[in-house]
């Protein structure tokens, strides 16, 4: 949702706010189901392109461990934004995180859509993810971005 902020900071050790639960345990009352298979993604992207879109765009600020911000939104071809932290066990000294908008057609052939922001945190770093807002376009002001102004 418009303002909505997420921050994460990468630390060598730390406790758990509190403990994980499973489906089971979140939803006690809700009765077991049959799983069905996944139907193909072909099929589910063209289910997702016949329903009216929510937002005209969607932006957002990605605020890497430097301090530097980047501001970006989806395209009118493009369906949305993804923001990843990627942590794993061959360099657990660091993590990878990354801001990127995507189309729906990227998705069925595995694209990884467009990059915005990349960045690796090491121990003590910061990253924030804020929306910023749905049907409008992000203000940029020239001298700020540093993208040029118009002639």
């Amino acid at each position: 949702m418009p303002g909505d902020t997420l921050s994460v900071t990468f630390l060598a050790a730390g406790a758990t706010s509190q403990r994980g639960k499973t489906i089971d345990e979140l939803h006690p009352d809700k009765m077991p189901t049959e799983h069905k298979p996944f139907a193909p993604i072909e099929e589910v992207i063209q289910e997702l392109k016949l329903q009216p879109r929510a937002f005209d765009a969607l932006a957002f600020e990605f605020i890497g461990p430097d301090g530097g911000r980047v501001q970006a939104q989806t395209t009118t071809e493009e369906h949305g934004y993804c923001f990843t932290v990627l942590w794993n066990s061959h360099r657990p000294e660091r993590a990878r995180v990354s801001a990127h908008t995507y189309t729906l057609d990227s998705l069925v052939a595995k694209e990884n859509g467009k990059y915005h922001a990349d960045a690796k945190l090491s121990f003590g770093q910061r990253v924030v993810f804020k929306v910023l807002a749905p049907n409008n376009t992000v203000e940029r002001d020239a001298r700020k971005s540093g993208a040029r102004p118009s002639p």
